[in-house]
């Protein structure tokens, strides 16, 4: 069954979205980029909210922006760094932009694995539009997730202005790929300005996650996280039908496509 993710900037946010049933709470702060790294003492409090009835996810930002590898006081000066993940979360992830022109990329991203605390997994991240985010390709990202036993591995959009997942990638091609984690017995997320009606094209693909920010907040991924459209997304993913009143918004893109 595929589970919701709801990414989170806050303690207050990670309560609504559990209340409203999410499976999975991400915290990162979206003001700082696709994979914003949120302040560790809020990342902190959301793990405490939460208090281990659901999965915490904590995003690092990108790789080569802050060096996770060392115990520089810099490190993580714009938001928390690989060591300071706290040990109650399962995921930490790592954006890989940049790392397409670094040669060294693999030995940054094995040292900042090495300081994560015991039992939190690594989570490489594809980035679906890798070429403007000078990031590695599809392979060898899972090619990476496989030789360094991370079990996960994230596609999301690095640009957020440029379109949703499926701007970059046809259902095709992201079916392919569901195939091919289930093959490698690696699961799959999959993320990048999802709305319901992206949602519900996901869905018959079966990834193990699908995730949100935008779609459960009043205005942009930068506002306040809504309760009532948090739970629209719920229901979406776990009925797999549209909902009974759709917003303007998702009909607007209904009747476009």
């Amino acid at each position: 069954m595929t589970r919701l993710v709801v990414s989170v900037r806050d303690a207050q946010e990670a309560l609504l979205a559990l209340g409203a049933g999410a499976d999975v709470i991400d915290v990162k702060q979206p003001d700082r980029g696709s994979l914003g790294a949120a302040d560790r003492r809020d990342v902190e409090r959301v793990v405490a909210a939460v208090a281990g009835r659901c999965p915490v996810s904590v995003a690092l930002g990108e790789l080569v922006e802050s060096d996770h590898s060392t115990d520089d006081p810099l490190a993580g000066a714009q938001g928390i760094s690989a060591n300071k993940v706290p040990e109650e979360a399962c995921w930490a992830k790592f954006g890989l932009s940049g790392c397409g022109q670094q040669a060294d990329w693999r030995r940054r991203w094995t040292a900042a694995v090495a300081r994560l605390s015991k039992g939190v997994q690594p989570v490489p991240v594809v980035y679906a539009d890798y070429a403007r985010a000078t990031a590695p390709p599809t392979s060898d990202v899972v090619d990476l997730a496989v030789e360094s036993g991370a079990r996960l591995v994230l596609v999301d959009t690095f640009d957020k202005r440029g379109g949703s997942l499926l701007t970059h990638w046809s259902l095709g091609r992201i079916d392919e790929l569901c195939r091919e984690m289930r093959r490698r017995e690696l699961r799959l997320a999959l993320a990048g300005s999802l709305g319901p009606c992206e949602l519900l094209q996901l869905l018959p693909l079966r990834p193990d996650y699908l995730a949100v920010r935008g779609a459960v907040c009043d205005g942009d991924r930068g506002g306040r996280l809504d309760p009532r459209k948090a739970r629209q997304i719920v229901d979406i993913v776990r009925d797999g039908i549209a909902p009974a009143a759709p917003s303007a918004a998702w009909t607007t893109k209904r009747a476009a496509r």
